[in-house]
């Protein structure tokens, strides 16, 4: 049995047409490090009475990335068009936090094969800036975690994997669907797992 993997990747924006190779490359020489301004932003069909929330991080060299996304029919909700996460977050003792995330896949919604497995994979940044990726959840649209920091900042990445039995060409196969959600609660941010897993994808 073969697997096909196909990846729910947000779109990239440019949005810094006269930047040049020469100073991507120096950009690259000074820092890895990118800083991303977090914040949500509204489009409006007033025709259709439709409104779309997206949640969108514009880093310091102009490019947008878009992360969540709630999409709205007559005020309400539509869940298969929406894909967002829901945090809640609360503090322990001596920098110690723990709190769960929920998931909403809209697109969930649409497939018509039997989900054999899904899995959550949570990477989260701990105090000393190293990966911690020992939270997972199975079969579930939520997974809890916890951390610790000298602040209630928070910075990770979620990754949602679906595994669903597939026959192409008259051969079983399984087919994987992977979406990401960049987690942070603090408009700035400094997440080195955005400019990882983004260098990845390319």
């Amino acid at each position: 049995m073969l697997m096909l993997i196909i990846t729910n990747c947000r779109h990239i924006a440019n949005d810094n047409s006269e930047r040049t190779n020469s100073d991507d490359e120096e950009n690259e020489k000074i820092s890895d490090v990118i800083n991303y301004h977090r914040k949500w932003i509204v489009i409006k069909d007033e025709e259709k009475n439709q409104k779309q929330q997206m949640e969108v991080y514009i880093s310091e060299l102009g490019d947008t990335i878009y992360n969540q996304n709630k999409f709205f029919v007559n005020g309400k909700l539509d869940s298969t068009k929406s894909n967002f996460y829901e945090l809640d977050l609360s503090a322990k003792t001596n920098g110690e936090y723990k709190g769960k995330i929920k998931i909403h896949s809209g697109y969930i919604h649409n497939i018509e094969s039997p989900i054999t497995r899904r899995r959550l994979q949570l990477y989260l940044l701990n105090r000393e800036d190293s990966i911690n990726t020992d939270f997972e959840s199975i079969n579930m649209n939520n997974i809890k975690f916890s951390y610790s920091s000298s602040n209630d900042t928070l910075i990770g990445i979620l990754l949602d994997m679906i595994e669903i039995d597939t026959v192409i060409d008259g051969e079983n196969m399984v087919r994987l669907l992977e979406s990401r959600y960049y987690l942070d609660n603090k408009s700035e941010t400094l997440n080195t797992l955005i400019n990882e897993f983004e260098k990845n994808k390319n």
